[in-house]
C-alpha cells in the first residue's frame, strides 16, 4: 500500500494530511526558506504616486461652493444657476477620477516594452 505522501505527490498538504505524510519531525517540520527576492534595478523603480487628497479637496471646495448657490436662490432658479451648477458637478467629476487616470497614464509610459509583443503587434498591424 502506497503512503500517503505517494500519493498527494507535489500538492501541497495540510492539517492531518500533513501530519500523515511524514516527513521531518512528523511532518511538523517549518516550510523551507524562500529566497530573497531581487532588487529592483534603477529603470525599473515604479513611477512614484500621485497624492490624491489635493484633487478630493479640490472637489469638496467646489461641491460646496455649489450647494452655497443653490441655498441662496430662490426654488425656481434661473437657466444659468442652472447650467453653472450642472457644470460644476461635471468638473467637480473630472477633478476626482484625474488623480486615478494621471497615475494609470504614468504607469502606462513607464512600462517597460516587451521586444516579442511588440513585433507581433507590428506584424499584426501591418
Amino acid at each position: 500500500m502506497p503512503k500517503p505522501a505517494d500519493l498527494t505527490g507535489a500538492l501541497p498538504v495540510r492539517g492531518v494530511g500533513r501530519l500523515l505524510c511524514g516527513g521531518e519531525n512528523g511532518g511538523l517540520s517549518p516550510p523551507p526558506r524562500k529566497q530573497p527576492e531581487a532588487q529592483p534595478q534603477p529603470d525599473e523603480v515604479a513611477p512614484a504616486r500621485l497624492p490624491k487628497w489635493p484633487f478630493f479637496l479640490a472637489d469638496l471646495l467646489l461641491l460646496s461652493f455649489i450647494e452655497l448657490l443653490l441655498w441662496q436662490h430662490a426654488p425656481p432658479l434661473a437657466p444659468g444657476v442652472m447650467v453653472l451648477c450642472a457644470l460644476g458637478i461635471i468638473a467637480g467629476g473630472i477633478i476626482a477620477l484625474l488623480p486615478f487616470w494621471l497615475e494609470a497614464r504614468k504607469k502606462a509610459l513607464h512600462r517597460p516594452v516587451d521586444k516579442p509583443v511588440a513585433v507581433r503587434l507590428r506584424i499584426s498591424l501591418q
